[in-house]
């Protein structure tokens, strides 16, 4: 832990998005192996022109393998086991600010900062 190491923190933040949301992104999310441009097609601003194909040189896009949704659920569990230990000791120390960071980033953005203000 970081007390162990003579780090003494004044507020710990935790980025809080529901599991489905997150695998919702991800999984959406499409690869252009030739020039690694990322698309999403669940997000309007980031999918390509033509479904399926990259916008700047006509190469199918792909599902990485990180991206397909068993592995990212997977991938979630994880974090939450290896995670809920220290979220739970910041909370019980009062130093845990919890953010919604299902919003616009800028939104998030101002959240973080009004917190470790």
């Amino acid at each position: 832990m970081l007390v162990d190491v003579n780090v003494v923190l004044d507020k710990a933040i935790s980025l809080e998005v529901d599991d489905d949301t997150i695998v919702t992104r991800m999984s959406g999310r499409r690869f252009c192996p030739t020039c690694q441009t990322t698309f999403n097609v669940r997000v309007e601003s980031m999918r390509p022109q033509v479904e399926g194909k990259c916008d700047n040189d006509n190469t199918d896009l792909i599902i990485r393998h990180d991206d397909e949704e068993n592995v990212v659920r997977y991938r979630l569990d994880i974090y939450h086991v290896q995670t809920k230990p220290i979220i739970d000791y910041y909370r019980n120390e009062s130093l845990l600010a919890e953010i919604n960071a299902d919003r616009d980033p800028n939104e998030v953005f101002k959240s973080i900062l009004s917190e470790i203000q």
